[in-house]
């Protein structure tokens, strides 16, 4: 896994063990570690809000992975901190990489099964998707009806 070396991983499976039954869910274990996204609400309004605190050797080793995951070229963690960077700032799209790789050591030690690294294509993928549905629903308010053909070159 990009960001994790031979150390880091000892230190995470000390912190963590093997045995992924007492956490029912990847959103439990992330609670735990203090690395679960803020839910503070008001009035219906979404308000910032600071990460819980968790384990705090389990985090600072998480983060300081992300902070070298995102420097691997073409890792889908160096795109998905980049997008998150635009819109969230700098340390709040570092603690979101470290909960991403929190919830793939999850599910790789639950399932057993290897890293395997989708890369920065998906992001990329997922952001077009994203801006295409938003510039559709952008037109539909305004009271056009789109239909989309795919340019020939």
């Amino acid at each position: 896994m990009p960001g994790l070396n031979l150390r880091s991983s000892i230190d995470v499976l000390a912190e963590i063990g093997t045995d992924m039954s007492p956490w029912a869910t990847h959103r439990q274990i992330a609670a735990m570690a203090g690395l679960c996204p803020g839910n503070y609400i008001s009035a219906g309004k979404r308000l910032k809000n600071r990460s819980r605190q968790g384990n705090p050797y389990l985090k600072s080793i998480l983060v300081q992975a992300a902070c070298s995951a995102i420097n691997v070229d073409g890792s889908y963690y160096q795109a998905k901190f980049k997008a998150l960077k635009k819109r969230r700032g700098h340390k709040r799209a570092l603690v979101a990489i470290a909960h991403a790789m929190l919830v793939a050591i999850y599910h790789m030690i639950k399932k057993g099964e290897p890293y395997r690294e989708i890369g920065a294509k998906v992001v990329s993928d997922h952001e077009h998707g994203r801006k295409k549905e938003y510039l559709i629903k952008q037109f539909q308010n305004l009271g056009y009806s789109v239909s989309l053909t795919p340019l020939t070159e």
